[in-house]
């Protein structure tokens, strides 16, 4: 017969062989703190000439990676370094651009103290922005990237 504290250690004891079970079972690996990020350059075209200046980037499809955002220049290429680039996997990209009017419109966030800017008009399609298509693998390393766009079907 099993004396009354062996009794009572019995569950105890299976209780904790159980939580460390459940507990081990729970731990895989965690994402990295600081996973990998990689350059990213590349060049972006509209009806297969360069796309005016605007912004790219990069919106993570699986969790655990990193997003990225980078500038377009006026001829249309983009450059992201590895400390600001994206992780390594699959991502959407959204594209913005817009082009100069040739109008000058009344605006607080002018610089050049005459309270106008350059008024911009976007000219990239939202399949390629807000309700974006596009879709790019990025590598481990560096990636050079192109997106020729269509402002039209």
């Amino acid at each position: 017969m099993r004396s009354a504290e062996a009794c009572r250690r019995g569950p105890v004891l299976a209780a904790l062989v159980l939580g460390a079970g459940l507990c081990a079972a729970g731990c895989g690996p965690s994402p990295s703190p600081n996973p990998e990020r990689v350059a990213v350059t590349g060049r972006v075209t509209l009806d297969d000439a360069p796309a005016p200046a605007g912004t790219i980037v990069f919106v993570p499809v699986a969790v655990g990676q990193m997003q990225a955002q980078g500038i377009i220049s006026d001829d249309g290429t983009f450059a992201i370094a590895a400390a600001d680039g994206p992780s390594p996997g699959e991502y959407k990209v959204e594209i913005q651009c817009a082009k100069k009017t040739g109008r000058r419109v009344a605006s607080l966030s002018s610089t050049d103290g005459t309270g106008m800017i350059d008024e911009r008009v976007p000219v990239v399609p939202a399949k390629y922005n807000t309700a974006t298509t596009l879709r790019q693998q990025i590598a481990p390393g560096e990636n050079v990237l192109e997106f020729k766009l269509r402002s039209k079907p």
